[in-house]
């Protein structure tokens, strides 16, 4: 259900008292006389606050809660609809401050508090956390500081505090773990999978391997963003990682990923999905009734055993989770330990370092900054092409 859009509230006239108001959040702010053409400015000015802050009445500064600041940065995350993911993310940073801290002034969370929820965080309920997964926690407890200031709803010293806490370092992080660093998925156990995926799931690992494309910049792939004109075709995603960053992404198609795409256009509309799950689905109850052993005339009518109303239904495209949850169901029924789809993205990434170098890895991989730099934009761009006409 989609979350209505409060109004902008009136200004009204108190009869009894002859003052100009209007309600933010179920409260009455008054404005002075009505008549008066300063109260309209107060009121204006009010107004102008409340949608500069999402639509959300102001939280006063003064005493403010760690409860009340999460509140309102948790609002702000409603009202600018960030990602799913980092909204999670956000939370899970957010938790134990309010369980530790939630009634202490926002004013006084300093950097021994910090540490005590980073401590918190490393013996949570699910036992140890990694050392990178604390530290990136702790990176948006303070970015929320960060906007509390910018809200000049905490003073500017308290994130000053905050930053003079260094993140845990390998081998000093106490009872943080070290995690592996993520490995390339062996061959055979890409190819022990296939039997047991759609041939939709299969064609984006497959596009995966040959782009070096993040799962989610595959899965919302639609015929309008790919410019086929080319020799390479160049696909521009509608969203992508760093797309808040102002970074353009670019995905380079070279024979091999066309031959893959190719199918998955005929007859498509231009702002459909390419890959769909519904289809999937629907394939799927095509194959097994071409495998149908009873008789129609015995058992159960093709759609009879259908549910009514399902919980749960196919959608229009595939999300990375989903995408995820079919590659590693893919895993169990082929009996191998499971792996993420991201190791995908370093098997083609290991593959263009050997070959071509970080420079072009690193234009493939969409990595801005990363041993590339925004002037050399365009000879990456005709290096990329060249290349992506080569393995891809």
């Amino acid at each position: 259900m989609t979350k209505k859009i409060p109004d902008v509230p009136s200004f009204k006239l108190h009869k009894a008292t002859g003052q100009a108001y209007a309600v933010f959040e179920s409260k009455r702010r008054y404005f002075g006389r009505h008549e008066l053409p300063e109260s309209k400015a107060r009121y204006d000015q009010a107004v102008a606050e409340w949608l500069a802050n999402g639509r959300c009445a102001r939280v006063d500064a003064h005493d403010l809660t760690i409860v009340e600041l999460v509140n309102a940065f948790r609002r702000r995350c409603e009202s600018e609809s960030i990602d799913k993911r980092d909204a999670g993310h956000f939370k899970a940073a957010w938790t134990p401050i309010v369980e530790l801290y939630g009634d202490t002034p926002a004013a006084a969370f300093g950097p021994l508090k910090l540490k005590a929820v980073r401590e918190r965080l490393i013996a949570g309920p699910r036992g140890n956390r990694s050392r990178r997964y604390v530290n990136g926690l702790a990176k948006r407890i303070r970015y929320i500081f960060k906007w509390a200031v910018a809200e000049e709803l905490v003073p500017a010293s308290v994130l000053e505090a905050l930053r003079a806490v260094a993140g845990l370092r390998p081998g000093k992080g106490g009872e943080a773990v070290e995690t592996e660093p993520v490995k390339p998925v062996p061959q055979e156990h890409i190819d022990a999978i296939r039997p047991y995926l759609s041939k939709q799931v299969e064609a984006i690992i497959d596009l995966q391997l040959l782009t070096a494309a993040r799962p989610g910049e595959l899965v919302i792939m639609r015929p309008i963003d790919i410019d086929t004109t080319g020799k390479v075709w160049v696909y521009t995603p509608k969203d992508h990682k760093s797309a808040w960053r102002g970074h353009h992404r670019t995905i380079y198609l070279g024979p091999k990923a066309q031959e893959i795409v190719q199918p998955f256009l005929a007859g498509r509309a231009v702002e459909a999905f390419l890959f769909s799950p519904a289809e999937a689905v629907e394939k799927q109850r095509e194959d097994r009734h071409a495998a149908r052993v009873t008789p129609l005339s015995c058992g159960n009518k093709p759609g009879s055993n259908v549910e009514r109303h399902p919980q749960r239904t196919p959608g229009e495209r595939y999300t990375p989770e989903s995408y995820r949850h079919a590659i590693q169901f893919a895993c169990k029924r082929a009996g191998i330990d499971k792996w993420h789809p991201y190791q995908l993205r370093h098997n083609a990434a290991t593959n263009l370092r050997k070959q071509f170098g970080v420079d072009v890895a690193a234009t493939l991989l969409g990595h801005v900054g990363l041993n590339t730099i925004e002037v050399y934009a365009e000879k990456n761009h005709e290096l990329a092409m060249q290349i992506a006409g080569k393995v891809g």
